[in-house]
């Protein structure tokens, strides 16, 4: 990622000095040309929010997958855990009938 940033950086600033440089020929052009660009430029403003808070949501919808995948994770462990000492412990009850079983006095 690191390594793509300067990359992405330098596109970035590309085009948009390539897009300010055709709407200032445009604008010198044909005047009229002006209204659209304003236009334009309020609805790339409004879209540029819109994406910046939808990429905030995805990425707030992303930790929280991560921190329930964690949870259920630790929870998987800890049914482990749970089902390996109930073992043990029937394990130990029935090593402990088995010697009352065979100390008893009636046997």
């Amino acid at each position: 990622m690191d390594e793509w940033l300067p990359k992405l950086m330098l596109e970035a600033i590309q085009g948009f000095c390539v897009a300010r440089g055709i709407m200032i020929m445009e604008a010198i052009i044909n005047q009229w040309m002006l209204i659209w660009i304003a236009i334009l430029i309020i609805l790339f403003f409004f879209a540029t929010k819109s994406y910046m808070k939808i990429g905030q949501d995805l990425k707030c919808l992303e930790d929280v997958s991560k921190y329930i995948r964690a949870s259920n994770t630790l929870l998987d462990k800890s049914a482990a855990y749970i089902t390996f000492l109930m073992s043990k412990f029937e394990n130990s009850c029935q090593r402990i009938h088995i010697f009352k079983f065979l100390h008893s006095p009636l046997h």
